[in-house]
């Protein structure tokens, strides 16, 4: 049985009833809850406390959605209120929502050269958003670069990792990148941390890796 309902935006929401499994689910919450802990009418009052509290972080995901360049997740869910974006060819960005705090979290990934300068720049979120511009506006006015629109190819965009030609693996991101500009491939963290272990050139203090990129044979370290 589903149970539709809409927020105050006049999104629509479903609530699934499902009497062979004892649970019930929806489209905003990751898990279903059992029908032993919880009535029917307790969660939909629920959900729907959960719909109120989360409207403007929806608004701003929407804005997201429809104006930026979104790569993952490639059909989300409106219980995922993060997105990674394309900011450059060689660079990406992880926003993540939180309807707890009045601006997102900004994480730029890319060549470390260019990042941390990014990042610098992503600290001052808390200070410079402004709720009454668009995402577009805010990134941009904070990162001081002109974003890829909605349409731009994501082929353009290095993101698989390169070692498993994956961009996801077990939910994680290609997130580590080679330091070398002209090179700047991607990597699972797991991924290049297994690669380098295999090497007997790699060297290990405490906890980080020191060995040559797979692809370009140049100096990258990674935290195992």
């Amino acid at each position: 049985m589903v149970i539709g309902s809409r927020d105050a935006a006049g999104r629509e929401h479903s609530v699934y009833v499902d009497l062979s499994s004892n649970v019930f689910s929806s489209n905003v919450e990751e898990n279903s809850v059992s029908m032993e802990s919880t009535k029917l009418t307790r969660y939909l009052e629920t959900l729907e406390e959960r719909c109120s509290h989360l409207v403007e972080s929806w608004d701003l995901l929407d804005d997201i959605d429809s104006t930026l360049c979104v790569l993952q997740p490639q059909h989300p869910k409106r219980h995922e209120l993060w997105r990674r974006i394309a900011v450059t060819s060689l660079h990406t960005a992880l926003i993540d929502v939180s309807p707890d705090r009045s601006f997102p979290k900004l994480t730029v990934y890319g060549p470390r050269t260019t990042t941390l300068p990014l990042n610098a720049r992503a600290k001052a979120v808390r200070t410079l958003w402004s709720p009454t511009k668009s995402a577009r506006q805010n990134i941009e006015c904070i990162l001081q670069c002109t974003l890829p629109s909605a349409v731009f190819d994501h082929k353009d965009i290095k993101l698989e990792c390169g070692v498993c030609f994956a961009f996801v693996c077990e939910k994680e991101t290609a997130d580590q990148v080679c330091a070398n500009d002209v090179c700047a491939q991607p990597f699972h963290r797991t991924c290049l941390v297994q690669w380098l272990k295999s090497k007997e050139d790699t060297r290990q203090s405490f906890t980080t890796l020191f060995g040559k990129c797979p692809y370009c044979g140049g100096n990258i370290t990674v935290s195992s």
